[in-house]
């Protein structure tokens, strides 16, 4: 059997962060002062996650890890990640299950995607 699903941007809802859950409530909170967003747009439909998101200029992700695979890709902005490491528009890094990693967004913020073969589990470790 088949199976094609289309998830077209402007009819996926930005992520509910409180109702997900997904992070502790004082990263929410921050990130929702800051402006950050998420949206889903595959949740597992297939056997893969899709995550978009929009990051402002400076905001950080803490070091965390995650329970499954991933990969980023930047669409557009800037990005150093912890280490010194500095991803633009169009680079994408392969990340292990259990890496621990953070990153910053760059002087015009950062607009990416992450894939994942699994709803993961994120870990902040500080």
């Amino acid at each position: 059997m088949s199976t094609v699903i289309f998830n077209h941007f402007d009819k996926v809802p930005w992520v509910d962060e409180l109702k997900k859950a997904a992070v502790p409530k004082e990263v929410i909170e921050t990130a929702k002062k800051a402006g950050a967003k998420r949206k889903m747009l595959a949740e597992g439909q297939t056997g893969i996650y899709v995550q978009y998101s929009e990051l402002p200029a400076g905001f950080r992700i803490d070091a965390h890890k995650h329970s499954h695979d991933e990969v980023i890709m930047l669409l557009s902005g800037s990005c150093t990640v912890d280490g010194g490491t500095e991803m633009n528009a169009n680079d994408a890094v392969c990340i292990s299950g259990g890496t621990v990693y953070g990153f910053t967004a760059g002087g015009d913020g950062m607009r990416f995607l992450t894939i994942r073969a699994g709803d993961s589990v994120t870990q902040y470790t500080s």
